[in-house]
Order: structure tokens, then sequence, then C-alpha cells
């Protein structure tokens, strides 16, 4: 196995406190990295850290106008929580404007974003990047970056998880052009090497079928992997699921092929795919063949860690596959009764907890 064959993860704001309180704590500078949108679980984290006077500062990666919003009171509401949290703690607090351009190309903001991390970070011994309201091309660009600078930083991922709210979220207008994500995409496949058998791994999870379909019609797969939560905290969650990608599981080798996984442990998920990719690999030389490994978001935010980590431990077989949304639709719910129980989750990705 590979890099995080052991691994630190830490579940709870309590436990996250504490872990940040303990005196063998990573030492050193501390810089929250954080997004902006209209997802109630924006600023859950922030408040943990700040509501247990941790020393740290903020930065605040912005990735479109707020004001053009199709749900701007949810994100200005959310902006404004976030201010008062800032006031209130008097935490240092910067921002950095993705540069999208007039067609708001995501895609370009990332890539100049990437040629400047190393001075977003400068100065700090701990980089902890919350994914909570950060886009999945943009939060798998920056811990991959960061990840891959050459020094003695510690580097975690933190989220706060409600699958309940992940239900309640619709994606709508979905983008046209289908390709591998920015930077996750190792030039292999369809047009560079065409005698290679293309694998698909889908991380499914709720409202994700169209998604899914545009994926398909552009990867065309030869063999299709589907990887389902389980167990979850929803015992019927895994039978919905399955129900709603049903066309997907009328194929024979689909419902053969069932991979199942821990919906609230992505370090798993990551040694389970990381061995089938071994073992693919291995039967695969036997016979003088070489498989590409497209992997499908389609699942939340804490499980699509394991895809990330996954893509970062196999750059050259792993093509990460994540169609953009330019809206949502958001069901009537009391969202603040809900984002009660939302759970903090913080992965420790790089530095001294691997060093032996």
């Amino acid at each position: 196995m590979g890099y995080w064959d052991s691994y630190v993860m830490v579940e709870g704001g309590n436990e996250v406190i504490s872990f940040w309180q303990d005196p063998d704590r990573p030492k050193g500078k501390i810089l929250l990295i954080m997004g902006e949108g209209f997802d109630p679980r924006m600023n859950n984290v922030l408040k943990v850290f700040a509501e247990a006077h941790l020393e740290f500062n903020c930065l605040n990666i912005i990735h479109g106008d707020r004001k053009q919003s199709p749900n701007k009171e949810m994100v200005e509401k959310n902006v404004g929580a976030r201010r008062k949290l800032i006031d209130d703690y008097k935490i240092q607090f910067a921002e950095y404007e993705l540069k999208v351009g007039e067609r708001y190309d995501l895609n370009r903001g990332v890539k100049l974003m990437n040629l400047g991390i190393e001075r977003l970070i400068d100065g700090y011994d701990n980089i902890i990047v919350d994914i909570s309201a950060l886009p999945r091309v943009l939060y798998f660009n920056l811990v991959k970056r960061i990840y891959n600078i050459r020094d003695n930083r510690n580097l975690f991922i933190v989220v706060s998880e409600n699958a309940e709210i992940d239900k309640s979220i619709k994606y709508r207008n979905l983008v046209e052009d289908i390709e591998p994500m920015v930077n996750f995409n190792p030039g292999i496949g369809l047009v560079a090497e065409p005698d290679r058998l293309r694998i698909l791994i889908s991380l499914l999870g709720e409202n994700g079928f169209e998604k899914w379909d545009k994926i398909m019609k552009n990867f065309t797969p030869e063999d299709v992997y589907p990887v389902v939560p389980y167990p979850s905290l929803d015992p019927f969650r895994t039978d919905s699921i399955i129900k709603e990608y049903q066309e997907l599981f009328k194929q024979e080798d689909a419902k053969d092929n069932i991979i199942y996984a821990h919906e609230r442990n992505p370090f798993e998920l990551y040694k389970m795919l990381t061995r089938f990719i071994q073992s693919e690999d291995e039967i695969l030389k036997k016979v003088n063949k070489k498989a590409c490994y497209g992997i499908a978001l389609l699942s939340s935010k804490l499980l699509s860690v394991g895809a990330l980590l996954t893509a970062i431990e196999n750059p050259n077989e792993v093509a990460i596959y994540n169609v953009i949304s330019r809206d949502y639709e958001i069901e009537s719910m009391d969202f603040e009764e809900k984002n009660k129980k939302a759970s903090t989750f913080l992965m420790w990705i790089k530095g001294d907890a691997y060093k032996d």
C-alpha cells in the first residue's frame, strides 16, 4: 500500500479542537483556506476554530461574483455571518480572487492560482484547506499543488459533512463539454493511447445520474465499477442510490462490480481503489495490456477526498471527471436546523505524521 496506509483522521468538532489543543499537535503558524457560497456549511469550520480561540489566519478564495449568484441571498447571508465571526474574534483575514474572466472560466482561474500557491502560503507551517464551500476542481488542484511542494509543511483537509443537506441540492444547467479535470488528466485515453483498456470508477451519490450519463458518453469505458456508500448513517441510503442509478445497474457487469465504501472514511476508499488499480495492473501486465482509470465524482465532498488521494498517488493512470453545474435547485428545508447535525472531519494529508 502507499503513502496513506496509516492515516490520521479526526471526526467531530470537539475532537478536532482537542487535536489542535493537544501539546503534541503540529507547531507553527496556521492558515485556514476556505471558500464561499450558498451552502449553509460554509462557516461551520471557521466557527469551530474561532469559538475555541485557536490562533490562525484565514484566506478566503473568491471564485465568482457573489452578487450574480442565482442563490445570492443565501450567499450574502453566509458572507455576513463570516464577517461577524472575523470581527468578533479578531481573526486575520485576507482574500484571493480567482481570475476567471468574463466567461467565468474556472479552469483558467485554477491554472493561474496554481502558479501563485507558494506565495499565498508563504510563512505558514500548517495549511488547512476547508473544502466545505470550494468547488471540486478548485480544492483538488489546491491540495495537489500544496502536496507536491517539496517542503516540511503540514497539510490538512477539513470539511463539514451532512448527507441530508447534500440530498437537498440538485444540479441544473450542466456544462456540455465533458473533459477530465484540469491537472488530473494524465494524457491517457482515446487520443493518446487508444489501445488502453478504459475503466470507469463511479463514486455514486444523490442527484448525480445526469452527470454520470455525460461522463459515460465521454469516457466510453469497457468496464464500469460503481462505488456505493455503505455503511451509511441512513440505513436506506444505499438502496435509494442504487434505485436512482437503475440504468447503470441494468448492466450485468455493474452489478457484479459494486464496490462498497464507508460514506465517512475517504482514506479507506483510497486504500480500496489503490488496491483495485494495483490488482488490475498486475492482471493486465500478464497479457501486455495497460489501463486508464476514470474516476467520476458524484458523491459527497468527504468521500471525494478518497478519489483525490488515489489520483495523487497514481498520476499516470487516473483521470478525474467532474461535471460542473452552473446553477442549483435547492429543496425547501430548514437549513439551520439541518446544519446542526453536520459533522466536522479533519484529515492529515502531508507532514509530520508521515515522516516515519
